[in-house]
């Protein structure tokens, strides 16, 4: 993967932002920011809805907490 640079996890959601991404990753996150619907994001063996933006750091995807309780992961596994 790429160097992550931050990562965070509260109540609301799961956030992790990579840096030193391909152009390729770069034009996904314009054409998803684009849209009102969120992305799918594969964690392990599932699939789950997040965002994904551009930042002054890099890549940022966020996936709800929510969204992490639905599908029966342990938020603390993602790290």
């Amino acid at each position: 993967m790429f160097g992550k640079v931050d990562e965070r996890h509260d109540k609301k959601a799961y956030s992790v932002t990579f840096e030193n991404v391909p152009e390729r990753v770069l034009r996904d996150a314009r054409w998803s920011g684009s849209r009102d619907t969120p992305s799918l994001f594969k964690i392990g063996d599932i699939f789950a809805e997040g965002t994904m933006d551009i930042t002054s750091k890099g890549i940022s995807i966020s996936i709800s907490s929510e969204e992490i309780t639905q599908l029966n992961v342990d938020i603390e596994a993602l790290r």
